[in-house]
């Protein structure tokens, strides 16, 4: 062999030895991190599905609908009850005023008509005109029940329940201006009510119509405060008790005959009083 393959192949041995070297070294040690990690809440979280969700509104939706339906349900009921209860109210009303107007017979005895107030009858050609009546100082003392032929303006008239009502002091005047009907010329009169029966009567309900004239014109029941002209009492008027009531009606200066009616309270029929005032 040559010198120049001998240097080669000592050339390429050299250059062979580095990389077995090179691939019998041992492999490079392996760096190893450790991280830490620290326990922490769990949070679930649960997602609803799409159609559960809208099931869950319309529910919520039917329910206010629900309310609400309930709620107008509960007012048209509040109404229907007002409603009612007016009609209750106005139904009593006209049963205490049917019962007011007609007397109710006491048990055991037939149901009578409410005895009519009669009309005043004309006088007989032969008879005193309305000039010659009996004025009321001439008359008085008379006793005679409600339906009987008319009264004196101061006689008395005695009721079935024997409650007894005579009129005096008959006197003219005029309202005043704070009256009703004001400034207006009157016929004034004490009432008296006399309670002879065995219950209590409730002189509030007196009623008091006035007439006057030959022609029977109807005259007014005058108010005035000022004058003591109040109307009948609030109170009661218990079994044996009395109460004088002052009263006015309207009469014109030019007129002198007055009729009275008078009934002490809404049981009791009327008395006709009648007269001649100076």
């Amino acid at each position: 062999m040559s010198r120049t393959t001998t240097a080669a192949a000592l050339a390429a041995v050299a250059v062979l030895l580095p990389v077995a070297a090179c691939t019998n070294d041992p492999p490079p040690p392996i760096t190893t991190r450790t991280t830490v990690v620290e326990p922490t809440a769990t949070v679930t979280v649960e997602r609803t599905p799409p159609t559960e969700t809208r099931t869950r509104t319309e529910t919520s939706r039917e329910t206010v609908t629900a309310t609400q339906t309930r709620r107008e349900t509960a007012t048209e009921t509040r109404r229907e009850t007002a409603t009612r209860r007016e009609t209750v109210t106005q139904r009593e009303t006209v049963t205490e005023r049917a019962t007011e107007t007609v007397p109710v017979a006491p048990p055991g005895q037939p149901e009578t008509s409410p005895p009519e107030t009669p009309a005043p009858e004309p006088p007989p050609e032969d008879s005193p005109s309305a000039e010659e009546s009996p004025s009321a100082e001439d008359t008085g003392g008379t006793t005679s029940a409600p339906g009987d032929q008319p009264l004196a303006l101061t006689d008395t008239a005695t009721y079935g329940n024997g409650v007894e009502v005579t009129l005096s002091g008959f006197e003219r005047g005029t309202s005043t201006d704070s009256a009703a009907p004001e400034n207006t010329a009157l016929v004034r009169f004490d009432l008296r009510i006399v309670n002879n029966s065995s219950e209590t009567v409730t002189p509030s309900e007196l009623s008091v119509s006035c007439a006057y004239g030959a022609e029977g014109r109807a005259g007014e029941q005058v108010f005035d405060t000022a004058a003591g002209l109040d109307g009948p009492p609030d109170t009661s008027l218990l079994a044996g008790r009395s109460v004088t009531v002052p009263i006015a009606c309207t009469l014109p200066p030019e007129e002198t005959f007055v009729q009275i009616e008078i009934s002490p309270d809404h049981d009791s029929g009327t008395a006709v009083f009648a007269g001649e005032v100076p």
